[in-house]
């Protein structure tokens, strides 16, 4: 049996560039860009001379136009490395214009990137940046063949970081979109030796459904994707946080939604299963993704419910409903046992903070 629990979040205001994430539908697509250099199984695409910012550790001196007013929509740290991904809709006719940015604490090189870079008249969306000890890797949407979008990934080609992105091809790998599936990446994880994608698989066979899923790379070559047990008629993962877990497997929470309910499964290696006894949330259709926070010892989900915004927290085996912060979930982390949720109401976004019990 689960219950409810009083667990508070002590909030302060933070300013509108802080670390979120934003629905695939908050951003028009890109218009087509001049044609870019393809090699056989993947594409390499050069960047601009680096802009570097230095002054206080970590935060960037906006130096181009459209850096100067983007939003860092994800960022990822590694070892005191640190990869961001930031975006603004600009041009006339509104398209994204993203900017990437690599270093450290001390110093922050933005490297700007044509708008072929990912994807121009063939790109979808990025979604998430990623970086561990292999280094920083992006990923999103991406057309590739005549089937529709692709799992797009993108990962440094050369020195220095950043500058030059290369895109692997997809077709015959379990990240190709075909004509009987249709493959769509939401989010990405990882710990210190490999990353986690998740999302949805729909099938387009006599029963057209959609499936939560996940992609793994136990060999750092080749993406496998699984997908996820008791997800229902209709399901997506929406949000994923790993951590390196006991017996040096990579061990994952991953959030989304199962028949208009919010959903959770857990990931060790290559093996998967669905968290039960998660108290019922029924999700706002269009809302807010959920916000998966984990370390090892703690596990908890910052969600947007049709009655209410909150968070779930696993207690000594047992998820609780906790006193959620207010506005709507947009990103979170754990550090400790303390939990970091971002969350946004109108245009004012508010950085939550609580100790948590261990899981």
């Amino acid at each position: 049996m689960h219950g409810d629990d009083d667990q508070g979040l002590t909030r302060t205001g933070v300013e509108r560039g802080a670390v979120a994430r934003r629905r695939t539908a908050d951003r028009p697509r890109r218009r087509p860009g001049p044609d870019h250099r393809r090699s056989p199984g993947s594409r390499t695409l050069a960047g601009h001379p680096g802009r570097t910012s230095r002054g206080a550790p970590g935060a960037p001196r906006h130096e181009l136009p459209y850096s100067e007013i983007a939003e860092f929509v994800s960022i990822a740290a590694y070892h005191g490395r640190i990869a961001a991904l930031g975006n603004v809709h600009g041009g006339a006719h509104g398209n994204s214009r993203w900017t990437v940015w690599t270093g450290d604490t001390s110093t922050i090189t933005e490297y700007p990137q044509t708008l072929e870079t990912f994807g121009g008249v063939n790109g979808g969306d990025l979604e998430a940046v990623v970086t561990n000890k292999n280094g920083p890797l992006i990923t999103g949407s991406y057309r590739f063949g005549d089937s529709g979008l692709d799992g797009g990934i993108w990962v440094p080609d050369r020195k220095p970081v950043g500058s030059h992105w290369a895109q692997p091809d997809p077709t015959g790998t379990d990240l190709d979109t075909t004509r009987t599936t249709l493959v769509s990446v939401q989010a990405a994880a990882a710990d210190a030796e490999h990353v986690v994608l998740a999302g949805s698989t729909t099938h387009l066979d006599s029963r057209v459904h959609q499936v939560a899923s996940v992609w793994v790379r136990p060999d750092q070559k080749r993406w496998h994707r699984i997908e996820l047990p008791g997800a229902g008629n209709r399901s997506e993962a929406l949000s994923i946080a790993c951590w390196t877990g006991t017996g040096q497997t990579t061990d994952c929470l991953v959030a989304g939604t199962s028949d208009g309910r919010l959903a959770a499964w857990t990931v060790s290696g290559s093996h998967v299963a669905r968290i039960n006894g998660l108290p019922e949330v029924r999700v706002v259709q269009d809302g807010a993704r959920p916000a998966a926070i984990g370390r090892p010892g703690l596990r908890a989900i910052a969600y947007d419910g049709d009655a209410d915004t909150g968070l779930l927290y696993e207690s000594a085996g047992r998820w609780l409903r906790g006193v959620g912060p207010h506005g709507k979930p947009m990103s979170g982390v754990a550090q400790g046992q303390q939990a970091y949720v971002i969350t946004q109401a109108g245009d004012r976004r508010t950085l939550s903070r609580t100790t948590l019990p261990a899981a």
